[in-house]
């Protein structure tokens, strides 16, 4: 991902859907996208459950896309169009920015041109402020030190799997062989991807009596 580019958080829900429709609901809205012009969308890892099998509804509704500030325009009015089409079965949409930022798209309400509009410009300036934060700031070397010591003591094996498997990043592939290597370099990866204040967000849920703190104010 270039410092033009954004990763968006997409994810998909439809009302009363089991797994192996969310699942294929997923899978249209994945084809979809490509089809609009997305060149990098993709499920998260491990997102898939094959043949109605049974899993994470959220890791099964979800999608991750990169994407130019240019394409937004077209990705708002395609969201909006597509949560349309399941008007009977009340599909939503979300959209989750990096900086926090969410905006659902529903049957119930169908946003004027002049939305559309106002809801582009608001992503589009969410995008400015990550490009901004990404080139001009790094996090404290202090709080990476004590991510890292915390992934290494507070989480087993099988914990920091999971918690790769929610962040989409493939454990596997990250570089070393133990625990500590993979932490430190799973700390790393996120920091370079601009997506630390996801770990600390999956983190907290996921082990709240781990002694997270809060989240550092990056430096310059």
């Amino acid at each position: 991902m270039t410092s033009t580019e954004v990763q968006l958080a997409l994810t998909v829900t439809e009302a009363d859907a089991d797994p192996e429709r969310l699942d294929e609901l997923t899978g249209h809205l994945l084809r979809d996208l490509r089809e609009l012009g997305a060149e990098s969308v993709e499920r998260p890892s491990g997102g898939a459950a094959p043949g109605g099998a049974k899993g994470d509804a959220l890791a099964l509704g979800a999608l991750a896309l990169v994407a130019v500030p240019a394409f937004l325009p077209k990705l708002v009015e395609f969201l909006q169009a597509w949560s349309l089409r399941g008007e009977s079965q009340g599909r939503r949409v979300k959209i989750k920015m990096p900086t926090g930022l969410e905006v659902e798209f529903t049957p119930e309400k169908k946003l004027s041109q002049a939305e559309l509009l106002a809801l582009v410009e608001k992503l589009t300036a969410s995008t400015r402020t990550v490009d901004a934060v990404s080139e001009r700031r790094s996090l404290e070397p202090g709080y990476r030190t004590r991510l890292r010591q915390l992934l290494s003591t507070c989480f087993d094996a099988g914990e920091l799997r999971t918690l790769c498997f929610d962040l989409g990043v493939e454990y596997d592939d990250l570089p070393g062989a133990g625990k500590a290597d993979k932490a430190r370099e799973l700390v790393t990866y996120l920091e370079r991807h601009s997506r630390i204040y996801e770990l600390w967000e999956i983190g907290k849920r996921l082990r709240p009596d781990v002694p997270w703190g809060e989240m550092p104010e990056v430096r310059d």
